[in-house]
């Protein structure tokens, strides 16, 4: 199955979604509720780097005109990806996209035999440029904040929580080594094209996951974090799924700590969202592990909580 197919067939599921299960915002000022027009850019983690050329000693730049050309559309809040099974940046916790590949070497490559040999063109340009990126000194996601600062535009980080594109080749690149050397993690009693989605059961794919929230918020002076479970919400067994909501729920309790933590580490001030804004109340579809958000609100834990920067900082 093509990557077109697979979300043709997911059409139906965006729809009843919204954009992510968690939604974290490290926000700007007062503990009331405003009405604030936003207009906002979800930077998928491969769009920049499969449409651009990165020349040499020109990263830095040509990510700052990608901004730039985003502000002038009005953009005030800027959503960079940056993992789907790889990151598109050096990380410390996650294989990166370039991880395994020789620029050097021919198409039929170790790292690039089991894609069509018709895909591989495209897929060497984009993780070159990422690579070329990395070579140039430059972190891709910071870079983007830094130029979204520059011009007032509020900076997110959106995290994919379990995307499984490509499920149907096994050994393509796209994959990262937890998920190839892991299929014990994945989902049992399942068929399809979804049927090898990591399962949140584990606390190895929990702490996996974690991993990079926590590396996202220590290393990015970001407004927010979205955990977008849109890809793929298909987080736990079939006939598991009322099992694995408490499970789900008290993983993202740990999540939210960590936000705190950072927003302490930052010297921000806390407030509540603003009464019918959180998207978790929005949220619909028929998995019954993501029913259980109706027990994530409370006082000692709201997922949808905005943090405001002191006047000082």
């Amino acid at each position: 199955m093509t990557r077109q197919t697979r979300k043709s067939r997911c059409r139906w599921l965006r729809r009843i979604l919204c954009l992510a299960l968690g939604t974290f915002a490290l926000g700007a000022s007062s503990l009331e509720a405003q009405s604030v027009k936003r207009l906002l850019h979800n930077e998928d983690e491969t769009n920049f780097f499969w449409h651009r050329q990165v020349p040499d000693g020109k990263a830095g730049e040509v990510i700052d005109q990608y901004v730039d050309v985003m502000a002038g559309t009005g953009v005030t809040v800027f959503l960079c990806n940056t993992n789907a099974r790889r990151t598109n940046y050096r990380s410390r916790v996650w294989d990166s996209y370039w991880d395994g590949y020789d620029p050097a070497g021919p198409d039929d490559q170790p790292f690039l035999a089991p894609m069509a040999p018709g895909d591989r063109a495209e897929f060497r340009k984009g993780i070159g440029n990422m690579l070329a990126v990395h070579k140039q000194g430059i972190d891709f996601p910071d870079r983007v904040v830094q130029r979204c600062r520059h011009h007032g535009i509020s900076p997110w980080i959106t995290l994919r929580m379990n995307d499984c594109h490509y499920n149907d080749i096994p050994d393509h690149p796209f994959h990262g080594t937890f998920w190839k050397k892991n299929p014990q993690l994945q989902r049992k009693n399942c068929a399809g094209y979804f049927a090898t989605c990591l399962v949140y059961a584990a606390p190895e794919v929990r702490d996996y996951f974690k991993a990079l929230v926590a590396e996202s918020l220590d290393r990015y002076d970001i407004d927010g974090l979205e955990l977008d479970f849109m890809r793929e919400p298909y987080l736990f067994g079939a006939g598991k799924e009322a099992e694995g909501a408490p499970i789900l729920t008290g993983w993202i309790r740990e999540v939210r700590k960590l936000t705190a933590d950072a927003a302490a580490i930052h010297a921000m001030t806390h407030s509540r969202c603003a009464p019918g804004s959180n998207p978790l109340r929005r949220l619909g579809g028929k998995s019954s592990a993501m029913r259980d958000t109706k027990q994530w609100p409370g006082r000692d834990f709201d997922p949808c909580t905005v943090w405001r920067r002191s006047p000082e900082v």
